[in-house]
């Protein structure tokens, strides 16, 4: 018998135990907040990976994740570089690189 319980984004949760037996809680995705009987403690933070396929000295990024983020970027042959980062908002960033790239961007 299992005991698991899947929480969607969103959705809200309430734990409690008669007993004084422990509970655990695993983030299996980008969960933000659990909280257990009183206590809360962030887990899981919001991260965006962003994925350039064509060859641009400028990206603009729109991350949604309510925050400045690190940003790291990887060029298409996964070597790490780096660039100017311009936060537009919480919810954008601008990259400018000094040659056009292709890439990735992680921003957590």
């Amino acid at each position: 018998m299992s005991n698991n319980i899947q929480i969607k984004t969103g959705e809200n949760v309430s734990v409690s135990s008669s007993t004084s037996a422990p509970v655990s809680v695993k983030a299996v995705s980008n969960s933000t907040t659990i909280s257990v009987a009183g206590f809360s403690a962030a887990l899981v933070d919001k991260n965006y990976v962003h994925q350039q396929s064509s060859a641009s000295a400028t990206w603009t990024i729109t991350h949604n994740l309510n925050k400045r983020p690190s940003v790291s970027v990887v060029d298409s042959a996964g070597t790490q570089i780096i660039c100017e980062v311009r936060y537009d908002s919480d919810n954008q960033v601008t990259l400018t690189f000094d040659d056009s790239t292709a890439g990735e961007a992680y921003l957590n």
